[in-house]
């Protein structure tokens, strides 16, 4: 019987090796059927068994064959070693060697021999092609392959199928783990097939946008040969053309979107970091992924180097587009699929946070990422990519600052500074994102969390430019650093409307009807013009008041009188502090003296004070001057007749 195992498995071992080239169905089926009772129990595997007969005693003595535990004690010798030799396919020439990055190999003593190493590679490569036939796989995933992939035929499009699904409600954790191993195996060595097959399609993409790397791919050993390609394909996958490369390519990210302990060039690269920051390392299992997901977030600022570049870049896929989600994707699952349905992968994070109500922990994961988004330019490609070279001129140095949000905050500030028109329209966008919900401001998250833990402890909910109207509220209460970032962005409110989302909120109909043909930074004042027209609302009315109320208390707040009255106020008003109207009240008392001159400030002085009377409010900004004769010639009168 063993002379004919001996004569037979060779050519069984033929076939299993060019299983996808049977034509036969019968045929395949016993192939497949004898592959997986090798992989089952490796003494079916004449061809592993005869290259592995003397490292089995060594390493193996005390298992028990069957139930795939010989295969997977061999290969845990092979993985706390070396894994496989780069020229692990010529058994006659094989040496023990490493995978670039890891420790160097024990002595030979401790290690596979060449013989079973090339055995032992061969037996994955051929589980990898057609996963079917792995009793790992068919032991822990038969319940999911049914559930799930009941149409997906063996092979890789199998496995395709449970990637895709592995983070399902149902699916086991015994088959995540075990899908999550095939796919760490399937990525870590460009002979195991996934890389060298994905790349068979991108030759001439990869001529074109990654000519070192191709050039490159011929110098390394073979079983890091396309690793360096694939990263770049992956890097520029925006700039190649539809077709089954840019498919390929983008296949690829999303499963290491959903597998970032399967990402080997950031696994190499971030090893110790990964050990020190995270408590944790490339282990085996799917609960591995998702800690790991936390800790590329969560601990981002802390890598350095070669690591830093690679989780940013991890990171900021994951911000791009859904496909490369795999938190929010899960998290949203139901919302995604009902209420963002049709929605482009780029526009799929902005849906969900429009919508107006999502389950808990759908809500929470996005607006954690969102805030992370807008705490970093490293994040927001859509900011980042048109400002390049008008950050580079503007804002360099607040790369040097530590604070979240710096970078970002200098392009707000520099907004009226900035060349590139699209640029421009991204940052305006940006501002007005962020009028809507203080939580995507980094900057006045920093300087005013304190101020907005006591307006959340007070009830006010975020979202609808609720907490950036509970600050404004309490505008001389607030901290000196709060105070200021508050003094930018209602000085932003107030200069254009589009930063100016309560009364965007309130006066959508006036906007429409009175100033359809206004430029957005006259809007406010177009408003405030039409104020006493029969048919504007009052939710508008009030709205305007409450921006105008404070574009007078604070001459830095009015966008035409800080613009057109600098000169004035430094020779004229130099001991008038900023703030409670002072300096106002100073330009006034000079225009009343013609002092001012027919300039352009005397216009906006004049300006400031018809907007004081629009929106008067006793003891408050520049007419609290006037809070006396008021009361006397036009309350008390008032109220006599009325009795």
């Amino acid at each position: 019987a063993v002379v004919i195992q001996a004569q037979v498995a060779p050519r069984l071992w033929c076939l299993r090796r060019r299983a996808r080239e049977v034509t036969n169905p019968q045929c395949a089926e016993m192939v497949r059927g004898y592959a997986l009772a090798a992989s089952e129990n490796a003494l079916a595997n004449a061809p592993l068994m005869a290259a592995c007969r003397d490292d089995v005693p060594v390493f193996c003595a005390k298992v028990k064959p069957g139930g795939g535990r010989l295969l997977k004690c061999l290969e845990g010798v092979a993985r706390a070693t070396a894994f496989f030799p780069a020229n692990a396919l010529s058994p006659a020439n094989a040496t023990p060697g490493a995978i670039a990055g890891a420790a160097p190999p024990p002595p030979p003593s401790a290690v596979l021999s060449a013989a079973c190493s090339a055995a032992l590679f061969e037996q994955m490569r051929n589980e990898l092609s057609d996963p079917s036939s792995s009793f790992g796989l068919h032991l822990d995933c038969a319940a999911e392959r049914l559930t799930f992939c009941p149409a997906s035929p063996s092979g890789m499009a199998g496995l395709d199928c449970l990637q895709e699904h592995v983070r399902a409600f149902g699916f086991r954790p015994q088959c995540r783990r075990r899908v999550a191993s095939l796919t760490r195996s399937s990525m870590s060595d460009s002979r195991l097939m996934l890389l060298g097959a994905q790349l068979s399609f991108c030759q001439t993409e990869a001529l074109a946008l990654c000519p070192n790397e191709t050039h490159a791919a011929a110098e390394v050993p073979i079983s890091l040969r396309y690793t360096g390609l694939h990263e770049c394909l992956q890097a520029n996958h925006e700039r190649i053309p539809p077709g089954a490369c840019r498919s390929k390519i983008r296949s690829s990210l999303r499963v290491l979107a959903f597998f970032p302990t399967a990402n080997s060039p950031m696994i190499q690269a971030c090893k110790d970091q990964f050990t020190s920051f995270c408590g944790t390392s490339n282990g085996a299992d799917v609960l591995e992924d998702a800690a790991l997901l936390d800790c590329l977030r969560d601990a981002r600022d802390r890598f350095t180097g070669a690591c830093r570049a690679k989780t940013v870049a991890v990171e900021r896929m994951a911000h791009a587009e859904m496909d490369f989600n795999a938190e929010v994707s899960e998290a949203c699952a139901m919302e995604l699929r009902t209420r963002c349905r049709g929605v482009d992968s780029k526009q799929q994070m902005a849906c969900l946070d429009m919508l107006p109500a999502k389950s808990q922990g759908c809500d929470e994961l996005v607006v954690r990422y969102r805030s992370r988004e807008a705490s970093s330019l490293e994040l927001m490609a859509r900011v980042a990519v048109p400002c390049k070279e008008d950050y580079a001129m503007l804002c360099a140095s607040a790369t040097l600052l530590q604070h979240p949000g710096a970078s970002i905050g200098c392009l707000k500030d520099s907004r009226e500074f900035l060349t590139n028109a699209a640029c421009k329209a991204a940052v305006i966008e940006l501002m007005a994102w962020t009028s809507k919900d203080s939580r995507y401001d980094a900057m006045l998250q920093t300087e005013c969390g304190a101020d907005l833990l006591a307006c959340t402890r007070a009830g006010v909910l975020p979202g609808e430019g609720r907490l950036r109207r509970c600050l404004k509220a309490k505008m001389k209460e607030l901290q000196p650093a709060c105070q200021s970032q508050m003094t930018k962005a209602v000085a932003a409110e107030l200069e254009d409307m589009r930063f100016n989302y309560a009364v965007q909120a309130q006066c959508e109909s006036e906007l429409h009807f009175y100033c359809a043909a206004i430029k957005p930074q006259d809007a406010l004042g177009c408003l405030e013009i039409h104020m006493g027209s029969a048919d504007f609302g009052k939710p508008c009315a009030n709205a305007v008041k409450d921006s105008l109320k404070l574009s007078v208390t604070d001459y830095r707040l009015h966008p035409r009188v800080r613009q057109m009255c600098a000169v004035p106020i430094s020779r004229l008003c130099t001991d008038s502090p900023p703030g409670d109207a002072t300096v106002l009240g100073c330009l006034l008392g000079h225009e009343s003296n013609r002092t001012l001159g027919h300039t352009g400030c005397a216009k906006a002085i004049r300006s400031a004070a018809r907007s004081a009377f629009v929106a008067y409010q006793p003891g408050h900004g520049m007419t609290a001057v006037c809070d006396l004769d008021v009361y006397q010639l036009c309350i008390a009168p008032a109220a006599g007749r009325g009795a």
